[in-house]
């Protein structure tokens, strides 16, 4: 059809970016094929793949500033917040410096999220998990909903929420989602615990 073609001249072992395109006749697109050279060039999707396969047998002795030094290579990129969230996970109550680079990590990666299989969608939850335990409670809340509203409920997901709402100072609220996982599961433990502590505390005197 008299378009063009721009194919990587490296090679891939995963993934292979390629962009095409068609125009008036006589027309280059220079400041495209420049762009696409420059994004060639640079460390991309199949580069930080390769790297994660390495990252394997390692990422157990990794910590929270090599954590965030991947995902900042891989420019926030959600699959590697995925695969990095177990560790990250266990390191999460002892952080101090990095507590707000965690954060910004956190919300730059949530608006990378571009689900290309369902299960991807759990990024939600551990975006939240990550926040709650940082204290971004307003946050965190945030990326509960968002969890439940792609999942539709769950208790885990209704204990959460309860405890941003907590760490909000919003016991009303926080009971009743307490009530909330408590119906979804009667016997998750937390979130029965929880709602006997808060109904305790808000019964009248």
């Amino acid at each position: 059809m008299g378009g063009q073609a721009l194919l990587p001249t490296k090679h891939s072992s995963n993934l292979n970016i390629c962009a095409f395109f068609q125009g008036a006749s006589g027309d280059q697109f220079p400041a495209t094929q420049a762009a696409y050279q420059d994004v060639q060039a640079s460390f991309g999707p199949d580069d930080l793949f390769t790297l994660l396969a390495w990252l394997n047998a390692h990422m157990e002795e990794m910590s929270v500033p090599q954590i965030l030094s991947v995902l900042r290579l891989g420019h926030w990129d959600p699959v590697a917040l995925v695969r990095l969230f177990p560790v990250l996970a266990q390191q999460l109550r002892t952080v101090l410096r990095e507590r707000v680079d965690l954060r910004d990590a956190v919300m730059s990666t949530w608006a990378n999220h571009y689900p290309i299989h369902p299960s991807e969608n759990i990024i939600a939850f551990y975006c939240g998990v990550i926040l709650l335990e940082l204290r971004f409670y307003e946050d965190a809340l945030a990326m509960f909903k968002a969890s439940q509203q792609i999942f539709g409920g769950s208790a885990a997901t209704s204990y959460n929420l309860g405890l941003c709402a907590l760490g909000l100072g919003r016991s009303a609220e926080a009971l009743a989602y307490m009530v909330e996982a408590c119906g979804l599961d009667p016997n998750f433990e937390p979130a029965r615990l929880s709602r006997l502590k808060l109904e305790q505390e808000n019964a009248p005197a």
